[in-house]
């Protein structure tokens, strides 16, 4: 039997297998080319099970209670596929000096290909590995860890262009203080040349990344991208329905889809998948009160990307609080969108001030706790208002 994914419990067993076998393939092939004894080598090999194991563990225990299991969760395959990358680019790394080695790119690649927490654990992972391997020094692997680290948290912000300088800066900061610190600690010293070494490396890491970011995102995102274009068509089937079942209905949900939209580019997130949300957030009323669970079940029946049908899901906050920044703007958007049409249609009672009710809006939000998983920071949080009150047009349509 196939998930929502279309893959079947034979696919995850075999890629399960197959991600072992690369194991022993990699860490002893490594240990061999550094002219490891026999017995390092089967000791790599064990630890090096002993850690795949525990990532497995996590895979199959998030796939099992299906929280954060995602499209690209799912995708065992493109995690082996870039597992083995990363692997052999780690090895080529221990060419270079293990203080100025930005291994830091694990953790981001690892990351953007399923989620944070697989990218700290293959951060782990590989600084033990390499480590090992190299026969490197305790706070080596401290340095591994606390940059790969950093790289996990600020990961998502290769792939925006409004953060992607900030990104790199912070990476940049980063690695040349724990690298600085790291010679020192060895030398007493810090020389004008290795200063030049360890800036030429992290800046080599870096574009290691975005060269790699193509091929990370080429055939998922596409295919993702494609979907998003196509059900947020004004003429597509669904929209088409949702105006001819009620134009009050599809009004507010353009309202949604545009603001949200709007703010979602702003903040630097995908705006076309917030746009979508928007559409489609209160599609379940097609067929009944309970638009929740009827808006997943019609996303899913039409294949909607699953971000959309997350989006669905969380907007209200009663089914899941958002947990992406775009499920929090589309429920920001809803509830001031909601909010201004109520006091319109009270208008010749009610004075009220827009910039005030926008304030409202979010800061009820916040004192409920309903955006504390949505990766919204606390500058976002005061940009946002920002954005919000910036967009009068679509208030007035």
């Amino acid at each position: 039997m196939k998930d929502k994914y279309n893959h079947t419990e034979a696919y995850y067993g075999i890629m399960t297998i197959i991600m072992y076998v690369e194991t022993i393939i990699l860490v002893s092939g490594a240990s061999f080319l550094k002219s490891k004894s026999i017995g390092s080598v089967i000791a790599n090999i064990f630890i090096g099970l002993v850690c795949v194991t525990i990532i497995i563990f996590y895979i199959n225990n998030v796939r099992i209670n299906k929280t954060h299991f995602t499209k690209q969760m799912s995708s065992y395959g493109r995690i082996i596929n870039v597992y083995w990358i990363l692997f052999i680019t780690s090895f080529i790394l221990t060419l270079i000096p293990s203080n100025i080695r930005p291994m830091f790119i694990v953790g981001i690649i690892m990351t953007l290909v399923t989620n944070e927490y697989m990218g700290i654990l293959f951060q782990i992972y590989f600084s033990v590995m390499i480590t090992l391997i190299s026969a490197d020094s305790i706070e080596v692997i401290v340095f591994y860890l606390l940059s790969g680290l950093i790289g996990c948290a600020v990961a998502k912000y290769f792939t925006q262009k409004k953060f992607f300088v900030y990104a790199i800066v912070i990476m940049l900061t980063t690695n040349l203080a724990l690298s600085g610190i790291l010679e020192y600690i060895k030398n007493k010293n810090i020389t004008n040349q290795y200063i030049v070494s360890s800036f030429l490396c992290t800046i080599g890491g870096i574009v290691a990344i975005i060269l790699m970011l193509p091929y990370i995102y080429y055939r998922v995102e596409n295919r993702i991208r494609a979907k998003l274009l196509r059900i947020s068509d004004p003429n597509y089937e669904l929209i088409v329905m949702l105006k001819n079942y009620s134009k009050d209905l599809y009004d507010h949900s353009l309202k949604v889809a545009k603001l949200s939209e709007r703010v979602a580019y702003k903040l630097g997130a995908d705006s076309l998948l917030a746009k979508a949300g928007g559409y489609y957030h209160k599609i379940g009323k097609l067929e009944g009160k309970d638009y929740v669970s009827y808006g997943i079940e019609i996303a899913r029946s039409y294949s909607f990307p699953e971000e959309v049908v997350d989006i669905i899901k969380q907007h209200t906050g009663r089914h899941q609080c958002p947990k992406t920044i775009e499920a929090a703007v589309v429920m920001l958007s809803d509830t001031i969108i909601s909010a201004f049409e109520y006091l319109n249609d009270k208008q010749n009672e009610l004075v009220y001030d827009r910039d005030i009710v926008i304030d409202q809006v979010i800061d009820a939000k916040l004192d409920k706790d309903m955006l504390d998983e949505s990766g919204l920071t606390l500058k976002m949080f005061r940009d946002i208002k920002k954005c919000f009150k910036q967009e009068e047009t679509i208030y007035d349509i």
